[in-house]
Formats: structure tokens, C-alpha cells, sequence
């Protein structure tokens, strides 16, 4: 998902006339439109501009040093998949420990 993707969720349940304005309600300058859905039942779909992405941090230790950044990146990109994680190792002196420390991105709420 990137700034300005079209979201989509069907939280709003069976369609019925109100689709649209229940779709706008939730997600305002959405639009809700009628779709089928693997049961067989129209749902009413809500589209919407997706909201922008945070970037979350979060700090792990990791049992040994590293030379660069790699070893965090790919421990950062296995802890948070498909977030665009990336990691930065750096040494914790008052503990005397390795550590990762990632961004990733995560839910805007």
C-alpha cells in the first residue's frame, strides 16, 4: 500500500440501499458499491483513499555484533514482512549488548 491507494473493506455487511451512505459515514468521500462475495450474497464494498503510513520503531538484541546494517535488515524484514522494515545495528554500551533497532511501517491509528 502506498499514500494515496485506494483502500477497500466490506464491514458494512449484506448491501442494501444505504450502501453508499454507510460506506461515506465510515470512511468520508468513500463510495459504496454493491459486489458479489465468495458467498454468493452481494456485500456492500466501500472504497476509499487509504490513509498515510506511519513508521513504527521498534529495538531488539541480537546474540552478536555486526559489521553493517544487513544482519538487522534482514532480522528487521523477517520480524515485520511486507512492512518495508529496514534495520540499523548498533552496540548498547551501559549494557554492553548488540542491538537492532527497525522502522517499519505500520497502521496510522
Amino acid at each position: 500500500m502506498v499514500d494515496g491507494d485506494r483502500c477497500k473493506d466490506d464491514l458494512l455487511g449484506d448491501c442494501t440501499s444505504d450502501c453508499n451512505q454507510k460506506c461515506v459515514a465510515a470512511h468520508p468521500g468513500g463510495e459504496g458499491i454493491c459486489g458479489p462475495s465468495l458467498g454468493f450474497r452481494n456485500r456492500c464494498w466501500c472504497y476509499y483513499e487509504c490513509p498515510p503510513l506511519k513508521k513504527c520503531q521498534d529495538s531488539f538484541f541480537i546474540d552478536r555484533g555486526c559489521a553493517d546494517n544487513t544482519k538487522c535488515d534482514l532480522a528487521c524484514a523477517a520480524k515485520y514482512p511486507g512492512k518495508g522494515a529496514e534495520g540499523t545495528c548498533g552496540f548498547r554500551a551501559t549494557l554492553k549488548r548488540w542491538s537492532c533497532d527497525c522502522t517499519y511501517f505500520c497502521n496510522p491509528n
